[in-house]
């Protein structure tokens, strides 16, 4: 409540803000997170790749 308060007084900045939060909020831990995250969305997007690949390649040696 306190924090919203003093946020609506000040001049909204709001680029300034995104970037200021993006800096508070990047802790060892949240990069660790961030990263986790980003090698689960790497994994199944090579695992969507292979089985659209194989199965492109079933259709082609069906259609010859």
């Amino acid at each position: 409540m306190w924090k919203k308060n003093n946020a609506s007084q000040l001049p909204s900045n709001r680029k300034g803000d995104y970037l200021m939060s993006k800096m508070k909020w990047d802790t060892p831990e949240v990069i660790k997170r961030r990263k986790k995250r980003n090698k689960i969305i790497l994994y199944i997007s090579i695992f969507v790749f292979t089985i659209v690949s194989s199965v492109l390649a079933t259709v082609l040696m069906s259609q010859v």
